[in-house]
């Protein structure tokens, strides 16, 4: 279970990706298929492993044999370990991995578009203030989840007032 859980993460580090990609261009996260940043060939299926491809291909793109960023099998590799990680920590509870490892993989992709754009796209944000308060209320009628559905509208409300000290809303 636990080398299910990594190669997991791998595979959704690989859709991590396109979704890096593609959300700040406002680009379809689902067509076209997948292809080379330089030439825009498309990605054969088994061009497309992750991590393995990228090592195979020693990081260039089979078509135009430009070099492919290392942040690729990075996010699949963190991706990865943190899905291995999340697993193991929430073992045998697979509804709080999944919550949690959406959780953890929009915060990826947050993170990776924030470094590259310096932007938080709204359709990721707003749709984790809805996935969140969701989450909270489908744990707290099934399990007894620490944090209540006014703990998370709270959160919701005040967050975006609370003054971050030395930043500035642009």
């Amino acid at each position: 279970m636990k080398a299910f859980a990594f190669l997991f993460g791998l595979a959704i580090g690989s859709f991590l990706n396109v979704c890096i990609y593609r959300i700040p261009l406002k680009k379809s996260i689902v067509t076209p298929p997948s292809g080379c940043p330089g030439c825009g060939g498309q990605i054969r299926f088994y061009d497309n492993i992750p991590i393995l491809s990228y090592l195979i291909l020693m990081g260039k793109c089979r078509l135009c044999h430009e070099p492919i960023s290392i942040k690729y099998p990075l996010v699949e590799l963190l991706t990865g370990l943190l899905s291995l990680s999340l697993f193991v920590n929430c073992y045998p509870d697979y509804g709080l991995y999944i919550a949690l490892f959406i959780f953890t993989s929009s915060l990826i992709v947050v993170s990776f578009i924030d470094l590259s754009h310096q932007i938080i796209p709204d359709v990721i944000s707003i749709t984790g203030i809805f996935a969140g308060l969701t989450v909270t209320v489908v744990f707290n009628i099934f399990s007894s989840y620490p944090i209540t559905w006014h703990d998370s509208l709270i959160g919701v409300i005040v967050s975006p007032h609370i003054p971050l000290h030395g930043m500035t809303h642009s």
